[in-house]
């Protein structure tokens, strides 16, 4: 999955954030966010290593590399790298799983519709 960055969005490591959050443009997690996510559908979710999702992700792209509790729906795509780990269960379009990612949930591949933040 390429990505081309004009505008980013960081949530450093060491961070803690809890609510319903919304972003706009590209967002990388380094840190910890506990409660639900989502996303326009023109931007692109990071889950680093180090980042860890309690809640649910509604969102277009996502790629994960960190860890997620929580159920995801991605209108377009979801990675799941080598060291990403999910615990719920993913509806997208496109389902990529890299060998030695952990996934424990059930998979619906399909169109969806993501709604507005």
């Amino acid at each position: 999955m390429e990505i081309t960055e004009t505008k980013v969005n960081i949530i450093s490591e060491n961070t803690n954030l809890s609510g319903t959050i919304y972003f706009d443009s590209i967002t990388r997690i380094h840190g910890m966010i506990t409660g639900n996510i989502s996303t326009s559908n023109t931007s692109s979710l990071i889950i680093s290593e180090t980042g860890k999702v309690k809640g649910n992700i509604d969102g277009s792209s996502i790629i994960i590399d960190g860890f997620v509790e929580g159920n995801i729906k991605a209108e377009k795509e979801v990675l799941i790298s080598s060291t990403g780990r999910v615990v719920g269960n993913i509806h997208t379009a496109s389902l990529k799983i890299e060998f030695g990612a952990y996934f424990d949930g059930d998979s619906l591949m399909g169109t969806i519709e993501q709604s507005a933040g």
